[in-house]
């Protein structure tokens, strides 16, 4: 017993005691984690389930929300494409038919989707008093090609009252027009019967406008009366025919069209790069290049119209730039080129030398241009020395021709020569150079 009480050093009544006072130790621990922690572990289970609950359903609302605005984005814009009235678009078959048919089940704000490949067309396409995107795959990709006459003819006839201020308005886009006829007409035309238009009306972008073969569009985009207008990213290529450039022009605006952008657009071949007539107002040239042409950029307008320049370049034969009417305008930061081209030889006015940069007419006024190069210094014109003007003003009242690089070969010492019947004509800070 003595050796028994030596490994256990409790008695049996102690060691009962001792396993009772640990039992209750335990009861403690057991109640205080009953009463304290589970009731907060719960809570905080409950929240993130609730959250989680909530983000599920926050969720299905989204996708729900998405699925509702899918269908009424689908109900709302009806698309087709020719291909499901029959267009085979191999360059070979006549899709006309199929064309037009497309165009025509379209609904007012439709889209037309149009798939890579070549369109062979016979006649013009048409498309009457509704709004509509027609849309191809890219300007190397989607090619439409006419056999004779025009290209896309869009025209709205309603007025103002019968369409509650939203005329028809069109989108072009991504999309190569081609010709194979001579003297096939205008390749993409916008006509609105009244003016005034309130919404925005054209938009033409990276399209391009070219010959096929022996083919040439008269005009390769032409809008009266149109309003908000962007022609962005095209490329235009005239035609020749007997040897001459036929192509009249690659972007004419006339009757009363207001506010056109033309920006990043690259033209050749052609008797008017851009042409601007008629009471058209707020066009803005910007970041353009057109060469090979005999009249550059040629404003023409009635009224008090305006209009601007910029960074942008022009190679002409006659005229880079022609400013017959117009006002409230600048002109910055561009270059304009004289040169010979045997296209347009038979243009020349012989009783007034050619001149980079001509203004003339009695409704100019507060015309500004500045920042310029004027250059005439191509080979084509040396054999000709004294005859061509760098700016030549004939007309026109408050004028600021300043800070301007000129290359001349006329008699003038500054190549500028500034009629009696211009008034107010600030001529200062230019460098001028003979060659």
């Amino acid at each position: 017993m003595q050796k028994r009480f030596f490994l256990f050093p409790f008695s049996l009544i102690s060691l009962s005691f001792y396993r009772q006072v640990l039992f209750l130790a335990f009861i403690v621990l057991a109640s205080f984690i009953i009463v304290s922690i589970l009731p907060q572990l719960q809570a905080t289970i409950s929240t993130a389930t609730a959250g989680e609950s909530s983000q599920k359903s926050y969720l299905e609302f989204v996708l729900d929300e998405r699925q509702v605005l899918s269908q009424d984005s689908k109900a709302s814009v009806f698309e087709v494409t020719p291909n499901e009235y029959g267009a085979k678009m191999d360059g070979v078959t006549d899709d006309t038919a199929a064309f037009q048919n497309a165009l025509n089940a379209l609904p007012d704000g439709g889209v037309l989707n149009i798939t890579a490949g070549t369109a062979l067309l016979s006649a013009p396409l048409t498309i009457k008093d509704k709004s509509c995107t027609i849309r191809g795959a890219g300007l190397f990709a989607t090619k439409l090609r006419w056999t004779s006459g025009s290209g896309i003819s869009c025209s709205e006839s309603r007025t103002r009252e019968e369409t509650d201020g939203d005329p028809a308005s069109w989108q072009i886009t991504g999309i190569r027009f081609e010709t194979a006829a001579a003297d096939s007409g205008t390749a993409l035309s916008f006509h609105y019967e009244h003016s005034g238009r309130l919404t925005p009306s054209v938009i033409v972008r990276d399209c391009s406008f070219q010959p096929w073969h022996d083919g040439y569009w008269t005009k390769s985009i032409s809008v009266k009366n149109g309003h908000l207008g962007q022609i962005t990213g095209c490329y235009f290529r005239g035609g020749r025919g007997e040897d001459k450039a036929t192509t009249s022009h690659h972007v004419h605006l006339t009757g009363n069209s207001t506010t056109f952008m033309i920006e990043n657009c690259h033209g050749m071949i052609s008797r008017y790069g851009i042409l601007v007539e008629g009471v058209t107002e707020g066009v803005t040239i910007s970041k353009c290049f057109f060469v090979m042409n005999a009249y550059g950029y040629t404003l023409n307008v009635d009224g008090e119209p305006m209009f601007d320049i910029f960074q942008s370049h022009a190679a002409s034969h006659v005229h880079p730039l022609w400013i017959k009417n117009g006002r409230s305008s600048a002109i910055t930061g561009n270059m304009f080129v004289l040169r010979k081209y045997d296209d347009f030889l038979g243009l020349r006015d012989s009783d007034n030398p050619p001149a980079i940069v001509l203004i003339e007419g009695k409704t100019v006024k507060d015309v500004v241009v500045t920042g310029c190069t004027l250059n005439m210094n191509d080979k084509s014109l040396r054999a000709e020395g004294g005859k061509f003007l760098g700016i030549d003003i004939r007309n026109g009242n408050g004028l600021i021709i300043g800070h301007n690089s000129i290359e001349h070969n006329s008699s003038f010492p500054s190549g500028i020569r500034v009629s009696k019947f211009a008034k107010n004509v600030s001529i200062k800070d230019n460098i001028s150079e003979k060659k």
